[in-house]
């Protein structure tokens, strides 16, 4: 399913998630390398939405496949772009040619990328995205 995105529930899940694996840390026990991995997945994802919100002031659709920030966002939030659909679109209301130019997207582009799933994720979100700035 594709639709408009709500962007602002997207970045309270972000932030949320942070507070969250922060504070399951045993801040005695923690190590360095734990807290700056959950740090890096935090500015990656929180990243990723400030470049695709429509509301930005330059929003890019255009991100490289093998880039597995859109992926790992969702997977550490635990969610698929899908459940942040404020306003579903069906396909037949998508104009597949205009799509396809705006995300700059070839064939090509996904031949390097080996797990299906995270193309199925950055695709569906950066579809979700195109169909956000247009509405």
């Amino acid at each position: 399913m594709f639709g408009k995105l709500d962007f602002h529930k997207l970045n309270l899940d972000i932030q949320s998630k942070l507070e969250s694996d922060f504070d399951s840390l045993d801040i005695n026990n923690a190590k360095d390398k734990e807290m700056l991995q959950i740090h890096e997945i935090y500015l990656a994802s929180k990243n990723v939405v400030e470049k695709t919100n429509p509301e930005s002031n330059n929003p890019q659709l255009r991100f490289n496949p093998i880039n597995s920030d859109i992926y790992l966002m969702f997977d550490w939030l635990g969610k698929k772009p899908s459940d942040y659909l404020i306003e579903p679109v069906s396909l037949n209301e998508i104009d597949l040619q205009d799509l396809l130019e705006n995300l700059n997207l070839s064939f090509s582009d996904g031949i390097e990328l080996t797990d299906v799933a995270e193309m199925d994720v950055q695709l569906e979100y950066l579809i979700d995205c195109y169909l956000s700035l247009k509405k």
